[in-house]
């Protein structure tokens, strides 16, 4: 299965630290934070598959927060957790939407721990299968499958040629076409790795 990494970033530490432990209790992995340059660098370099974002950061809003995550072709699904206004929040959440993020959802602080929890649970049986670890792991642990197409001469009707064509026999959802998946290896260097693999079984 998909691992579930869950980014925090609220600049309250004890309240990270909470969200943290109610999520590690639902089998996400965990990196709570409290400041913004520690943040940038941890979704380059832990790429997580969820996020909880605090809108009210100090010399930061939520707004550019999710502003840089769309630049960077983020993959993560956010929850916007903030004491903001929920008109807000509700107007936030349509910011990050129109520039291509998966907000799935916000709660408002004070918030309950049922609360919480209940929105861990949503978007943790929505998580995403094809994330950068799994088709790291799929390319190592030979998941992948090559269908060899034909290609034929008109005039003579003769084979010519083939056309390789890869799919992912994912653990999880089945056989899985490139539309899902070619997008994933190009924006998280296992391009290269890949293509070695369909070059290598094709020859």
């Amino acid at each position: 299965m998909t691992t579930n990494r869950l980014l925090i970033l609220d600049d309250q530490p004890e309240i990270a630290a909470l969200v943290a432990t109610v999520a590690s209790g639902l089998g996400f992995e965990v990196r709570p934070l409290s400041d913004y340059r520690s943040f940038e660098t941890t979704v380059d370099e832990w790429l997580p598959t969820h996020i909880a974002l605090d809108l009210q950061m100090p010399g930061r809003d939520g707004v550019e927060t999710m502003r840089m995550l769309a630049e960077r072709g983020c993959r993560a699904r956010l929850m916007l957790i903030s004491g903001v206004d929920p008109k807000v929040l509700e107007t936030a959440s349509r910011l990050g939407r129109e520039r291509g993020l998966d907000i799935v959802g916000s709660i408002h602080k004070p918030w309950r721990l049922a609360d919480l929890k209940a929105l861990l649970q949503q978007v943790r049986q929505q998580a995403d299968p094809y994330d950068p670890r799994a088709l790291a792991r799929a390319i190592a642990g030979d998941e992948l499958r090559l269908f060899l197409q034909p290609k034929v001469e008109l005039r003579t009707r003769a084979v010519v040629g083939f056309e390789a064509l890869v799919r992912w026999q994912h653990p999880d959802v089945g056989l899985v076409t490139p539309d899902r998946f070619i997008t994933v290896a190009e924006d998280n260097g296992l391009i290269d790795a890949l293509t070695r693999w369909v070059l290598g079984r094709a020859a």
